[in-house]
């Protein structure tokens, strides 16, 4: 890749980044950010994809979203017990906290709809995962990027106004597909 374009992506990059931490502090363009922020993430990831081996794909990934996925959504919940202890009569958002429950949604379900921890933030981190993955696979299937964008698009169709929360954040990754 040239080097101008190296330029132009971390600029983006950067800007998806202000962007994220501008939407997380109620600014009044909360809303306004949050329409473009991820999914710009999702484009530049998209957009460096390369048609691995999906095995190698997969093993990559697991290291690189996966792992830190699990350190910091144990961190979350860690920090989140350790704070009911130190501050119990503290008007908590969530009444009840349980380490299994959490445990459980950190590994089955991976959304923040079910994670009542700092850990919700780190949905993306599966997503990504599972759609890049899945954009391969569709790549070796279909060989065909007109055909892997229809698919695509016929599925963030399909998901996009499902209230449904799907294991393992599928339900999102599907619908990134696209990006």
């Amino acid at each position: 890749m040239m080097k101008e374009q190296i330029t132009w992506i971390n600029s983006l990059k950067g800007l998806a980044i202000l962007a994220v931490v501008l939407g997380h502090i109620a600014s009044p363009l909360t809303r306004f950010i949050f329409s473009w922020h991820i999914p710009l993430f999702f484009f530049l990831s998209g957009f460096l994809l390369t048609r691995d081996n999906l095995l190698s794909s997969v093993k990559k990934d697991i290291r690189r979203l996966f792992v830190p996925y699990f350190i910091f959504g144990l961190l979350a919940i860690l920090a989140e017990f350790l704070k009911r202890q130190f501050w119990p009569n503290f008007e908590y958002l969530y009444s009840t906290f349980s380490i299994k429950d959490e445990l459980i949604s950190l590994v089955l379900w991976m959304d923040a709809g079910k994670i009542h921890t700092y850990g919700f933030v780190l949905w993306f981190l599966p997503a990504l995962f599972w759609s890049k993955n899945m954009v391969i696979f569709l790549h070796k299937i279909l060989r065909n990027n007109w055909l892997v964008l229809a698919v695509g698009l016929l599925l963030w169709f399909l998901m996009v106004n499902q209230k449904e929360i799907w294991f393992f954040g599928l339900d999102k990754a599907i619908i990134s597909i696209v990006w």
